[in-house]
């Protein structure tokens, strides 16, 4: 492709199962610290939504409250394991930050409505920057890593990475490109089976951020070589914003590597191993 790949949002997970382990072979899965910033934003109504209106209750009280006065997040506190579901689940401070910073990111930057009226929360104009929301979103990249474990991401990852690699091999022509739909809950996934980071500009929370509109691009050479860069929207109050692109790591790579990076994936994830077992018996 040049082929390149380019990889925005969304596509239905891969695999039926939901794998149990969240170990990898040798070592147990830790969670990832706790965003340093916890925000600068003065004061807020809180808008509804069940999980909000939950972190609320557990949190703080109902009403207008100031984000400092929320409890300091705390993973022992905070992350609780859900036998129903399988795997952890965040609440308490930490779910309602992870929620504001969200709804508030959005809100900034999605810019003005089509009158030209401010964004408000609770009657009150928004009292924040683009800039000051940034390490805020912060939590939203936190909350991926705590709530879904390496494990599951790789099992979750298998079809979308069989798939990218069949357009890399030969799917693509050369000189065309190839685009897969995602959301967030899917380059997690690919940055696990293929062992990537990359840190888009203004974006922290995770060795791969997350953040709106973000794509992966796999620009295959015709010498063989396959560059990966995460592109991402540069938001900034208006609905004209620019488009900047980082070098993943590792930024050049074979398409021969990427194979058996995900191969190395499989054999430490015995879940996504299975997952992979089951698709080629379907194809059989």
């Amino acid at each position: 492709m040049r082929s390149s790949s380019p990889t925005p949002r969304r596509a239905a997970a891969p695999c039926p199962t939901r794998p149990s382990r969240w170990t990898r072979r040798g070592a147990s899965w830790r969670p990832p610290p706790c965003p340093a910033a916890s925000g600068r934003l003065r004061r807020w109504t809180p808008p509804g939504g069940a999980r909000c209106w939950r972190a609320s209750r557990e949190s703080s009280e109902w009403g207008i409250k100031t984000i400092m006065e929320l409890m300091p997040p705390s993973y022992t506190r905070d992350v609780s394991w859900s036998a129903e579901e399988g795997q952890p689940r965040v609440r308490g401070s930490a779910s309602a930050l992870k929620y504001f910073a969200q709804q508030l990111f959005y809100a900034k930057a999605s810019g003005v409505d089509p009158d030209g009226r401010s964004i408000t929360f609770g009657g009150q104009e928004l009292n924040v920057s683009i800039e000051e929301l940034f390490p805020l979103y912060s939590w939203e990249a936190y909350f991926h890593q705590v709530e879904t474990g390496p494990s599951l991401k790789a099992a979750n990852g298998v079809g979308i990475a069989r798939a990218l690699l069949h357009q890399l091999s030969k799917g693509t022509p050369p000189g065309y490109a190839h685009i897969f739909s995602m959301s967030d809950t899917n380059f997690d996934p690919l940055r696990v089976l293929f062992n990537l980071t990359w840190t888009p500009l203004h974006y922290a929370g995770s060795v791969g951020p997350t953040p709106p509109n973000v794509g992966l691009m796999f620009t295959k050479r015709p010498t063989g070589e396959v560059n990966i860069d995460a592109v991402t929207v540069n938001f900034d109050g208006t609905l004209s914003p620019s488009v900047s692109s980082v070098p993943a790591s590792p930024a050049s790579t074979s398409l021969a590597d990427l194979e058996h990076r995900m191969a190395v994936a499989l054999r430490d994830y015995p879940a996504a191993r299975a997952c992979a077992q089951r698709q080629d018996a379907l194809l059989v």
